[in-house]
């Protein structure tokens, strides 16, 4: 039995590989009630220092184990980092991709809308294109209030675009990020899907990988000549992505 972890800056997910049994879940203060001792726990984790302390002393005191860390390397598993310092690539994006070049067996473009929106090309020979990390939606506000004098804290409520007219700055705020940050998600996916053949899947994962694409369909629906209407129905949301690959880095020999 396998304990795969995926750490990300705001969440925990994570999956049970038992045999043929998959399960899944979010945060850690169940998963001892559905898991017996794991054989082996492997982590992707993007968090900072002392969230990674936090899990790892959380692991000892429930198990005594001691998890492996997943690092991103120079290859793997026939995907080819183009990283000048291979490490500094995130291991949650290097698994993200790993999984997809695989489940597509072929060019792939991979979007992780988290934290952060994550766009990566990977081609059919398993070498990566690059790749752009653009701000999610709460970064972008953050960013605002951190930035500006006067705007401080804002709750995002990302369905303003349509209620104009924005009688506050908060409004205000939700409305850019709720216009722009889509608008920004579509740009870097149609930028990068030109390195790509033009039947190359797109799988999307990530939290806000089910609303992206609810923006992206909503944007194909108003204009079914625009670009983006192409790479719908190419696309395919997989919120275990970075997990997956975790199960495929597992079976490499240690």
């Amino acid at each position: 039995m396998m304990l795969l972890i995926d750490q990300g800056n705001s969440n925990i997910r994570w999956a049970v590989r038992d045999a043929d049994s998959w399960t899944t879940g979010e945060g850690m203060g169940f998963v001892d009630s559905v898991v017996a001792k794991p054989g082996r726990v492997l982590i992707s984790s993007v968090a900072g220092d002392e969230r990674r302390l936090e899990l790892q002393s959380w692991l000892k005191s429930t198990w005594n184990i001691v998890p492996e860390w997943l690092e991103a390397k120079p290859s793997q598993l026939g995907v080819y980092n183009c990283y000048d310092e291979p490490g500094r690539l995130g291991v949650d994006r290097w698994l993200a991709v790993i999984a997809a070049y695989h489940l597509s067996t072929g060019a792939v473009l991979v979007v992780d809308a988290g934290t952060a929106l994550t766009v990566d090309a990977v081609d059919k020979d398993g070498k990566m294109l690059g790749g752009a990390i653009f701000p999610g939606p709460g970064l972008i506000a953050a960013s605002l209030g951190r930035g500006t004098g006067r705007i401080g804290e804002v709750v995002l409520n990302l369905t303003t675009k349509d209620n104009g007219p924005e009688s506050s700055t908060s409004l205000a705020v939700s409305a850019g990020v709720a216009v722009g940050y889509p608008a920004a998600a579509i740009a870097l996916v149609l930028y990068y899907w030109q390195r790509l053949p033009k039947n190359s899947p797109v799988w999307v994962t990530g939290g806000g990988g089910i609303s992206l694409m609810e923006e992206f369909s909503g944007q194909a629906k108003t204009d079914p000549t625009c670009a983006i209407a192409d790479i719908i129905e190419r696309m395919t949301y997989q919120p275990d992505l970075v997990l997956k690959g975790l199960e495929m880095a597992a079976g490499e020999p240690r």
